[in-house]
């Protein structure tokens, strides 16, 4: 699966063109529910590729899941028909993290577009690092979440920081929970 973060300018109107002009039919509406973000499903006709368009609350993100024998050449052909958070774009912004003086909608769209594409590796864990331990309440939920969609020991460290001094209440419950999450998946 390839995914694409779109920002926030596209429209509905933007990717019912792009789905069109690419050969793509709307094949099924998932509604949000508990735990389930909504999704447009879109297929092109030979059934070769599906991409979802996913408007994930959680991450505060929407994006693109492209899947099939194509993937990848299917998601740089939305991409320049949607406008897309550019890696170089992404890389730039998360560089800089640490010195980020607030929790601007570039840097959370940066950091969603970072663990829902990052390979696993050291990049991925020294910027959900980052996030983990920046002074910005906003940007440590932040990191929380991604933690939440990659879960990695490397950061344990990190989670166990917030878990036992933040001066967020809810931020220490939920490093917690994802800390006895790591430990089952151990």
């Amino acid at each position: 699966m390839s995914t694409l973060v779109l920002k926030d300018s596209v429209t509905r109107d933007d990717v019912d063109d792009a789905m069109a002009a690419l050969g793509y039919r709307l094949t099924n509406v998932v509604p949000a529910g508990p735990g389930q973000p909504a999704q447009l499903i879109f297929s092109q006709p030979a059934g070769k590729v599906v991409a979802h368009v996913i408007d994930d609350q959680r991450l505060r993100v929407t994006y693109l899941a492209v899947q099939g024998e194509a993937a990848e050449p299917a998601r740089d052909a939305l991409a320049e028909r949607l406008v897309a958070l550019a890696p170089e774009a992404q890389a730039e912004i998360l560089e800089g993290l640490p010195s980020a003086s607030g929790a601007s909608p570039e840097l959370l769209r940066a950091l969603a577009s970072l663990v829902l594409q990052e390979p696993d590796g050291p990049r991925l864990d020294r910027h959900l690092e980052a996030a983990l331990r920046h002074p910005d309440p906003q940007l440590r939920v932040a990191g929380l979440t991604a933690v939440t969609y990659r879960p990695r020991a490397a950061l344990r460290p990190a989670l166990d920081a917030i878990a036992e001094g933040d001066p967020e209440p809810t931020l220490r419950q939920a490093a917690g929970q994802i800390l006895s999450q790591l430990e089952v998946t151990a």
